[in-house]
């Protein structure tokens, strides 16, 4: 199995298992694979003794076992790797949203028409949200309000910590491949 790195599917481990399975599977019926199998364990356990062809069909079970296994492992690599680069992306462009706490400043987009700048579009300010916010508290029959962080803030704030913990811990393989799947 290969995964194709510069596209964005990912599989899960049951997903990657049934590819291996099949693999073997279009190469040998079930009931190949049982019947070798059971030679295989009636040669271990010394009650058959294997032909020369038999051993040839076990040499070449036992290769395309370890094949399978091989490009299994490659592809639980290939696609951490993928997913990794993936979150990497995703976290990039999660830090280049503006902060609800700062907002944004109007932004005037210019394209070039004969040479002259003109105005393509403008996107417009947004302020920042304000840093508290009362929240009614109910105590029995009473009712107050207490200021608190506003939780707008807080959240966008825990969102951008974790995309910066992302990119701050991506390894060299992980910004090699986003590399090469933004080329």
């Amino acid at each position: 199995m290969i995964i194709d790195k510069l596209a964005s599917k990912t599989y899960d481990a049951s997903e990657i298992t049934y590819i291996a399975q099949f693999e073997i599977r279009s190469q040998l019926s079930q009931a190949q694979e049982d019947n070798l199998q059971r030679k295989i364990l009636g040669s271990i356990l010394g009650v058959y003794t294997l032909s020369a062809d038999e051993q040839q069909e076990i040499d070449d079970y036992k290769a395309l076992l370890l094949s399978v296994q091989t490009e299994s492992a490659q592809a639980v690599i290939d696609n951490q790797l993928l997913i990794d680069a993936i979150a990497y992306e995703s976290a990039v462009i999660r830090l280049q949203q503006y902060e609800l706490s700062v907002g944004r400043p109007e932004q005037t987009v210019y394209k070039n028409e004969n040479g002259v700048q003109v105005v393509d579009y403008v996107i417009p300010a947004v302020a920042p949200l304000a840093a508290t916010v009362e929240k009614v508290v109910y105590n029995g029959m009473n009712q107050t309000t207490e200021t608190v962080t506003n939780p707008l803030i807080e959240h966008d704030e825990a969102e951008r910590a974790a995309a910066q913990a992302i990119i701050d811990n991506a390894s060299e393989e992980v910004l090699a491949l986003v590399d090469l799947r933004a080329a």
